[in-house]
């Protein structure tokens, strides 16, 4: 009876359940549990798979952009700073400015000096062209001189030559007694005046000669004159050279702004003193930026210049970007090492090395700021795969 009893109680209360039913429960829920884990898992590694086949992933890509280094083209005392970190400029704005008063002083002494040295070139170009004219017409004068000169000695010595001839004729008639000697002596001496006249006429074209050397030698004045002039100009020339560089070294001094872009970092502040060559400032152009990424060499034959990229950046994970692959690298970035590798051991432990891409961002945008991280997803053909 008190089995019967119990198995009316087990049948007729609804709080007591069979043991083996809960037992088999159990079990088919947990066997579902475990297929369904089982088959997400393996759609997990089917879909990373096609993924990994289409596509190629970098997680540590870069934003870049070419960074400018305005330095100092001058030494001084820098008098003021006309930006400061952040602020915007455009192409030819004065970012600092260095004192240039002693510069301008030398400017102004070389222009005295030009202007001087203009004076005694005219000067000398004045007294070039007085003497040119003045020697110009004696020396005319001297040759007509010594023509004439030379004219005259030639009719004195025709003349000597046929008061000669009368004498000779008057001597050999003198013997004869067909003539006089009154006659005679009157012929001799008159040979002698001829030859006295014709010595003065000769006299009077070496003063002719003397007196057109003369004229010639102050002619030739004008060539030292000129000399001196090519003198006085090339000094000129010289200081005109030195007044353009000195004018350049006043331009050195106002430091522009090369390109429309953003001050980065300043290196100097008001009142310090800047040396040649030293660096002020870093800035760049917010509109002109890319993407640096490192693939691994495995993945070269992947790559091919226009393919499409997915950008999503850190700091905006919520917006994504486009680009296009636009440079494959032609050396791996352990070429580029400050350091090499050796290998003089002979130990050898392969290692998957990078190429270095870039990738152009299709939209323009303020917010994409260099060094920034941003993860790549570069899609390649199935062929390619």
């Amino acid at each position: 009876m008190p089995n019967s009893e119990l198995s009316n109680n087990s049948d007729t209360n609804p709080n007591i359940k069979p043991k083996t039913r809960s037992l088999g429960s159990k079990f088919y829920l947990k066997a579902g549990l475990t297929l369904l884990l089982i088959l997400a898992a393996a759609a997990g590694a089917v879909s990373w798979y096609l993924d990994q086949i289409n596509n190629i992933h970098v997680v540590d890509a870069r934003i870049d952009t070419e960074m400018k280094t305005i330095s100092s083209r001058a030494a001084g005392n820098i008098i003021s700073v006309n930006v400061k970190e952040g602020d915007k400029v455009r192409p030819g704005d004065l970012l600092l400015k260095i004192d240039d008063r002693e510069a301008i002083i030398e400017l102004r002494e070389l222009n005295f000096l030009v202007d001087g040295k203009l004076a005694q070139i005219r000067q000398i170009e004045s007294q070039i062209k007085m003497l040119d004219r003045r020697t110009a017409a004696l020396v005319v004068e001297r040759k007509s001189e010594l023509a004439a000169a030379k004219a005259e000695f030639s009719a004195r010595q025709l003349n000597i030559k046929l008061a000669k001839d009368d004498f000779y004729r008057a001597d050999s008639l003198k013997d004869r007694g067909v003539i006089s000697i009154k006659k005679w002596r009157f012929l001799k001496t008159r040979v002698e005046m001829k030859n006295q006249e014709a010595r003065k006429a000769a006299a009077k074209v070496k003063v002719a000669e003397a007196a057109l050397r003369s004229a010639k030698i102050t002619r030739d004045e004008i060539d030292v004159l000129q000399h001196e002039l090519s003198r006085h100009m090339a000094q000129k020339a010289h200081l005109v050279a030195k007044i353009d560089g000195k004018k350049i070294q006043i331009d050195k001094t106002n430091i522009f702004s090369p390109i429309d872009g953003v001050i980065d970092k300043s290196f100097i502040s008001s009142g310090e003193m800047a040396q040649s060559g030293q660096r002020l400032f870093l800035m760049h152009d917010p509109s002109y930026v890319w993407i640096e990424a490192n693939i691994k060499e495995t993945r070269l034959r992947n790559l091919k210049i226009g393919q499409l990229v997915s950008v999503q950046v850190d700091a905006y994970p919520n917006q994504i970007y486009s680009g296009k692959l636009v440079r494959i690298g032609d050396a791996t970035t352990s070429q580029f090492a400050l350091l090499p590798a050796p290998n003089p051991s002979g130990n050898f432990t392969k290692v998957t090395q990078r190429i270095p891409v870039r990738i152009e961002i299709k939209q323009r945008s303020n917010h994409l700021r260099p060094g920034m991280m941003v993860e790549l997803n570069i899609e390649i053909d199935a062929d390619d795969g």
